[in-house]
This record gives structure tokens, C-alpha cells and sequence, in this order.
């Protein structure tokens, strides 16, 4: 491909996208300057998986030798943040690839040069998302990044420079398509619904801009689209299974006891696995498509009912809150500990504080998350459960250092070991507050108390229904999931992630309102279960 050179503007700062002459061995390369950042990013579509319709997305995000700690480089790209860079490109992107593609897709940004002032995450995953755009690769972008932050005179900002940055009172990280949002993770010491649904949509103008841009790139110099094969035992099975069982799944869902329900769906399984055993011949290798398919199944008539009558499976109402329970300094040997149960989430939580000898050396909070193994989960289901919570360690820090006063505590280090005991969703909420409540149990100055709760936005045909305090089997089907932490006073974290959510501004602040309400009723659960 002859070099291509587009040039644009991320609010006052050139950006320069230059395709073609580099990396030409791969199925997508765009080189991307911003400021004085440089990126480059590829895509490579490789062999076929061999998982039945499984796709495989791999993102990498690796920094140049030339870009070291020593010529500069802060918080934002060094240690952790290229491996948290990496995996939030993959939570944005996946969402926009086919499900059902029995593919490996690779996609590598690599940071060559660093710009203070210029986020090398904003230009990698505009050009990941242009190199899938412009690939044969299908792919349900354009989609686009900015940063949105408030100054403390309350004047809201597009991308803002490190310094600014760090005086911001609230700073997001948003990502959507034309339809609407899809990722965000703000923080702020006092952040208000109004403000953070108004910095939204500000940041979702933008982001428009962006993608409009990249339409007329693709549209220039894109290549067909494939269209990815998918096996012929796999669309005969799914057909089977949901003719065979819809009827029978549905009214077991409407069970309102729990261990009948578990009961029933167990038999509807073995039922299956044993038709298909006998009728189709079924090899071993494909029942776990049968069970696969089974558990579709499951989340399309829970998805039913939900969008149909509004009802949630156990009867629970749509802004209800599992029952919660909290036990204060059960481990002898930390500083602070703390076992949590909501719901069927069980979550022990224990800190150890260390003083930080230099004065110059920010104040921390170094986690550790350890998942024991459960009853029903396959291995892979287990590695990828860590693989994606270990990453949103940020979003615990984000919620606790608002109201944490390391300084008056002499600069102490924390050291927080998260052990997920039971889990049937929330699970980043619930760690939260179990963190906030081993902080509790320390004896360490706070502002306040913090905690968080999970919702879960499920879209169709225009209609949108908001769960509040979601299971897994409610995570999986949700188009996207909502974290939301703070304190009686004010938001302090934030976080959204999935399929881009169609909402103007009215509704967006609907749905952050009614976030809201759920966090302040857990926190006086929380307050009522340890007397404070």
C-alpha cells in the first residue's frame, strides 16, 4: 500500500495519521502522532482458533526502548500501565468483533516516542481501531477515546495536559461509537451526577468528531471485509437446543427458590447432554457446546422475561440490593481485615501498613486479588475471571485514595489482599467495599466512608432497563456493566464498560441518578451492619 497521510485535530492538538510504508507484513498499520507522542499500531488476523466459534483477541501495549522512565515518563505509561493500557483496548474493541468468528486477532500498539501532555492511550486506541477499520477484518466501528476533566473553576475540558491533570477535580477516560458510550473510568474527589452525565456527553460530541473522521479514512483506503466461518455442527446444535429447551428453561427461571431453580436447570442439562449423546452422536469434545449453548439459553429467556414484564429471576426487584453482611477484624495478625457477603459474593479483604521512609515517594495502595477455584467453573472461565479483575485494581485505588489522608497518616503504604472466597457478580464492588472496610478497621484518618455498587444496563429496541447490584448470569447478558463508588457527599469513582449504550443527556443522567440512590441505600447497609 502507497503512504496515505490524514491530519486532524484532538481538541488544540495536531494529530497526524500516516498509513501504509510501515509494517507491511501485517493486516493493518497506522502510524499515529500526537504532539509529540507517537504510536504505532497493527493488526494481524492469524490462524483459525480450532475453538469452535471461540474469537481470540490479543492486544498488546509495549513501550519503545527509546521511551524510559528516565527521559521523563510518569505514572501514566511505566510499571503496570501498559499491561492496564492493553487490557482496556481489549475491553473497548472485543464488544465490536464478531462473536461467533473461530478467529485469532492480534493487535500491537507500540509507544515510540512519549509527550507528556499527549496520552499515548488516546492515540493507541485510535489506531488500533483504524487498523481494524481500514483491515479485512470485520468490525463494528469506528470508535474513538478522549480524556474530559473539570477544573476547580468548574470549567470542563477536552484531553487535558499532565498538569492539569493532576489539579483536575474530576478526570474521565471515554470511549463510544456514533450510537453512544462504552467505556468510561472517571475519578474525582467530589464529583456530582450532574457533572460527570454533563462531561459524558461533552466527551461523546468529541468522540462523534473523531469517528466521523475515521468513517472517511476507511472509506478511502479500507479493504473488503471477510466474513468469518463458523462450523456446521455448532449452528445445528444452538438451532436444537433452543427449539428443544426454550419452553422448558423459561418456566424454570420463573422458580423464585433458588436451590430448585439451580435444581431444575441441572436437570434440563443432563436431560440434554444425554438426547444428544444418543440422538446426534454427539463426541465428548462437543458436549461442552451443548452446555455452551445451554447457558445462551439461560441468558436469552433471563433476558426475556427481564425486557418482556420486568421480571428479574428470584423475584428480586430491579433497584433491590442483596442482603449484606460484615464481619470487622477476623485475622489477628493484620492491621486491618474484613469479611464481606453480599449476596453470594463473599469477599475477605485484609490490609498491612508500612511507613514510607522518603517523604518523596507518593502514597500507595499495593493490591494483591487471590481467587480460590469454584464448584461449576471451567478452567478457562477461571483464567479469564482474573485476568479481568486484577486490572481494575484502579478502580479500587480511584475509590479509596479520594477520602484516604495519607499525609496525616505519615505517608503510610498499604498492602491489601483480596481473597474472592464465593462470587455470583459485583465482584469489583464488593471488593471495594470490603477494601474500604478493612481501611475502616485499621484505624486510618478518612474523610469518609466509601463504598460501591455494580448495575447492569440492558438495551433493546430503545428500551433500557437498569439492574441494580447484578448477578453473573445478569453480567453476562447486560449490554453494559456500571460500577459506581462514593461517599454520602459525593461520587469518588466510576466506571462503565460494553456495548455502546444509545442515551442522550437526559437519560444518562436518569441512569447515573439511579446508580447513585442504589450506592448511598448499600452504604447505610453497610453503616447499620458495623455501627457507625
Amino acid at each position: 500500500m502507497s503512504k496515505h497521510v490524514f491530519k486532524m485535530r484532538f481538541d488544540q492538538m495536531p494529530v497526524t495519521i500516516e498509513i501504509g510504508g510501515l509494517a507491511t507484513q501485517t493486516d493493518g498499520s497506522v502510524l499515529i502522532r500526537y504532539g509529540d507522542t507517537v504510536v504505532l499500531s497493527t493488526v494481524i488476523n492469524g490462524e483459525e482458533t480450532g475453538q469452535g466459534e471461540a474469537l481470540s483477541l490479543e492486544v498488546q501495549y509495549r513501550l519503545s526502548s527509546l521511551v524510559t522512565p528516565e527521559l521523563g515518563v510518569d505514572a501514566a505509561v511505566n510499571e503496570i500501565q501498559p499491561k492496564l493500557a492493553a487490557h482496556r483496548i481489549k475491553q473497548i474493541l472485543e464488544p465490536l468483533l464478531p462473536k461467533k468468528a473461530n478467529q485469532d486477532i492480534q493487535i500491537t500498539n507500540t509507544v515510540l516516542s512519549y509527550d507528556a501532555d499527549c496520552a499515548p492511550f488516546l492515540a493507541a486506541l485510535l489506531g488500533s481501531a483504524l487498523a481494524l477499520g481500514i483491515s479485512d477484518i470485520p468490525f463494528l466501528g469506528p470508535i474513538a477515546s478522549v480524556a474530559v476533566a473539570q477544573l476547580d473553576d468548574n470549567t470542563v475540558i477536552l484531553n487535558p495536559t499532565s498538569i492539569q491533570r493532576q489539579q483536575a477535580e474530576m478526570y474521565a477516560l471515554v470511549a463510544g461509537t456514533d450510537q453512544g458510550l462504552s467505556f468510561v473510568n472517571a475519578t474525582g474527589k467530589s464529583m456530582s451526577e450532574k457533572t460527570l452525565s454533563q462531561g459524558l456527553m461533552f466527551a461523546l460530541d468529541e468522540i462523534r468528531r473523531i469517528n466521523k473522521f475515521q468513517a472517511k479514512i476507511i472509506a478511502t483506503i479500507g479493504k473488503s471485509k471477510l466474513e468469518f466461518k463458523k462450523t456446521a455442527i455448532a449452528d445445528t446444535l444452538k438451532s436444537e437446543i433452543f427449539k428443544l429447551y426454550r419452553k422448558q428453561m423459561l418456566a424454570t427461571l420463573t422458580t423464585t427458590n433458588s436451590a430448585t431453580r439451580a435444581a431444575k436447570i441441572k436437570t434440563i442439562k443432563t436431560s440434554a447432554l444425554n438426547y444428544f449423546k444418543t440422538s446426534m452422536r454427539v463426541e465428548t469434545n462437543t458436549q461442552a457446546l451443548v452446555l455452551k449453548y445451554l447457558a445462551e439459553l439461560e441468558q436469552a429467556m433471563t433476558r426475556q422475561l427481564l425486557l418482556d414484564k420486568n421480571i428479574r429471576v428470584a423475584g428480586r426487584a430491579l433497584d433491590a440490593l442483596r442482603p449484606l453482611s460484615v464481619q470487622l477484624n477476623m485475622l489477628s495478625t493484620a492491621t486491618g481485615s474484613s469479611l464481606l457477603q453480599q449476596g453470594k459474593t463473599q469477599i475477605l479483604a485484609a490490609l498491612r501498613s508500612a511507613k514510607i521512609k522518603s517523604n518523596d515517594v507518593k502514597a500507595a495502595i499495593q493490591i494483591n486479588t487471590h481467587f480460590l477455584p469454584i464448584r461449576g467453573e471451567s478452567n478457562d472461565d477461571f483464567q479469564v475471571t482474573q485476568q479481568i479483575d486484577w486490572l481494575d485494581h484502579q478502580y479500587i485505588r480511584n475509590a479509596l485514595t479520594q477520602v484516604w489522608l495519607p499525609q496525616a497518616d505519615h505517608l503510610q503504604r498499604l498492602n491489601l489482599d483480596l481473597e474472592i472466597l464465593d462470587r455470583d457478580g459485583s465482584i469489583l464492588s464488593a471488593s471495594t467495599n470490603a477494601a474500604m472496610l478493612a481501611l475502616l478497621a485499621t484505624g486510618a484518618l478518612v474523610d469518609s466512608a466509601v463504598v460501591s455498587v455494580t448495575m447492569g444496563l440492558v438495551q433493546h429496541q430503545g428500551k433500557i432497563v437498569v439492574l441494580t447490584d447484578i448477578s453473573n448470569l445478569e453480567q453476562r447478558f447486560s449490554e453494559s456493566r456500571l460500577e459506581i463508588a462514593g461517599t454520602k457527599q459525593a461520587l469518588t469513582a466510576f466506571q462503565m464498560i460494553g456495548q455502546p449504550i444509545v442515551m442522550a443527556q437526559p437519560e444518562l443522567t436518569k441512569v447515573i441518578m439511579q446508580a447513585r440512590q442504589a450506592q448511598l441505600a448499600l452504604l447505610e447497609l453497610v453503616k447499620q451492619a458495623i455501627s457507625i
